[in-house]
């Protein structure tokens, strides 16, 4: 009996042994090691989406113009360019190689001066001109009226000037450097930097002396638009959200403030990229708006009123292609040039350089179809400001 009771327990404890191991075990956790770290893949963040003008739907009803061919004479072949009109509406411009005062009720007059890179004109018919040098030298800055003539400004030779004014005074750059100076009331004087600037630069200047400009860094990867209410107390202007650089300042006598602007900084010699036209007041700065997409937009004048104009690529959904359409800006709404007019006229304005502070606008436009002449709108009676 004891032989067969051991032998019984023999086999259960074998048994059991073998269940056992038929059993599952829990899996052996492996020992993290602390020191090695789980490398997350990068996060791929979309770029932002290119900022562009507000696209607003005005329910006003647009101001009504007038266009008019300007008269320079039967012995003058080729169209007129604008480059400034008075408040008179006397014009200043371009034909060919010849400058041309243009009264607005009298004779056309050909300047003693011919190509010129920039003019001025005023009220009592002064205008200065910069014209170029010999040898690609700095310009040459000259005052003229109609009883003396053209006179050379004298500048110093160090300086390189940028801009003139109808009576005389300009602005400047130093050889050494990009230092502005201004010249105001016979009285020369270096417009002073922001505080952490290196390096000023003036664009245009009012008939009270204000000057807009930019404030740089040596480096040239930062700079600032700045106003100038006289040339040791600068002040900086913001740009619309999100841009970082400007060009192409102008003025009014208010201290509004027009020009482009864009994001990304570009090399030398490439043109940057998603370029459009700002306006800046009251310490506050936007874009220009229009009622359709726009690619880019361009300043190419401002009022002492406060009225804008410029151009802009802008889709014309019947052909689908990009059409330049010159706009003005006014109290806070864009209309485009051609939708002014009358919708029979023979006009199709192509370029817009000037505006006065009774809304007139000169520039160059089509005309039948065939040929370009030069132009001037005029607010039609009871449209004026």
């Amino acid at each position: 009996m004891l032989k067969v009771g051991a032998m019984l327990t023999t086999l259960l404890v074998f048994g059991l042994v073998q269940f056992q191991d038929q059993m599952p075990r829990d899996p052996v956790k492996p020992q993290r090691d602390k020191r090695i770290r789980k490398i997350e893949p990068p996060k791929i963040v979309p770029p932002p989406p290119p900022l562009a003008p507000s696209i607003i739907h005005w329910k006003t009803r647009p101001p009504r113009y007038d266009i008019r061919e300007i008269n320079v004479g039967p012995n003058v072949s080729e169209p007129l360019r604008p480059v400034a009109i008075n408040n008179r509406g006397d014009i200043v411009g371009t034909c060919g190689t010849s400058s041309i005062l243009v009264e607005s009720k009298g004779p056309a007059w050909v300047l003693e001066f011919g190509k010129v890179h920039a003019m001025t004109l005023d009220e009592s018919r002064q205008i200065g001109a910069l014209l170029p040098s010999e040898f690609d030298g700095p310009s040459v800055p000259i005052r003229w009226t109609k009883e003396v003539g053209p006179s050379r400004m004298a500048v110093p030779k160090e300086i390189f000037p940028t801009y003139i004014a109808p009576n005389g005074d300009w602005l400047g750059a130093m050889q050494q450097g990009r230092t502005t100076i201004r010249h105001f009331r016979d009285h020369e004087e270096a417009l002073k930097p922001l505080r952490g600037y290196e390096l000023s630069g003036g664009g245009s200047m009012t008939t009270q002396g204000w000057v807009v400009g930019g404030s740089y860094r040596i480096s040239g990867v930062d700079r600032a638009l700045t106003l100038w209410k006289n040339p040791s107390s600068p002040r900086r202007l913001p740009l619309p959200k999100g841009f970082r650089y400007f060009d192409h300042m102008f003025i009014a006598h208010d201290g509004t403030v027009a020009g482009i602007c864009w994001q990304h900084e570009v090399g030398p010699g490439n043109a940057p990229q998603g370029v459009f036209a700002f306006v800046s007041k009251d310490g506050k700065s936007s874009l220009i708006p229009f009622d359709r997409a726009v690619s880019r937009s361009e300043v190419r004048g401002i009022s002492d009123s406060g009225d804008i104009i410029g151009e802009a690529a802008a889709r014309n959904e019947r052909t689908g292609q990009s059409d330049n359409l010159m706009w003005l800006y006014r109290k806070g709404r864009t209309y485009f040039l051609n939708e002014l007019l009358p919708r029979s006229t023979p006009w199709d304005p192509g370029q817009a350089y000037c505006i006065n502070n009774r809304g007139e606008i000169a520039g160059t436009a089509g005309y039948a179809g065939t040929f370009l002449k030069g132009f001037v709108m005029s607010p039609q009676m009871g449209e004026e400001k």
